[in-house]
C-alpha cells in the first residue's frame, strides 16, 4: 500500500502498521545497498593497500639509486678536479722540458 499524502483524516492502526512495514522494507533495501557499497569500498581499500606496498618498495629502490648516483657524481667531481690538476702539472713539466703540446 503506497504511503498517502498527509491529511487530517483519521488513520487506523492497521493502516499505520502497513505503512510502517512499507517504510521498514524500504529502509532494509537501502541498508542492503549500503552494505554492498561498503563491500566495494573494502575491495578498493585492499587494492590501495597493495598499491601503497608496491610504491613503498619502489620508493626505497629509487632512493637507493638516487644515493648511488649522488656518490658517483661526487666521485666524478673529485676525479675531474684531479685530472685538471694533473693536466696543469704535465703542461708545466712539458713547458719546462721544452716539449710543445
Amino acid at each position: 500500500m503506497p504511503i498517502k499524502n498527509v491529511t487530517n483524516d483519521y488513520v487506523t492502526s492497521e493502516q499505520f502498521e502497513v505503512s510502517k512495514k512499507e517504510v521498514e522494507k524500504h529502509f532494509k533495501e537501502v541498508d542492503e545497498h549500503f552494505k554492498e557499497i561498503d563491500k566495494r569500498f573494502e575491495q578498493v581499500d585492499d587494492n590501495f593497500k597493495e598499491i601503497r606496498k608496491i610504491l613503498a618498495q619502489h620508493t626505497r629502490a629509487l632512493l637507493s639509486i638516487e644515493n648511488t648516483m649522488k656518490i658517483y657524481g661526487d666521485m666524478y667531481q673529485v676525479n675531474k678536479d684531479g685530472v685538471s690538476n694533473l693536466n696543469t702539472r704535465v703542461a708545466r713539466v712539458e713547458q719546462h722540458l721544452g716539449f710543445s703540446s
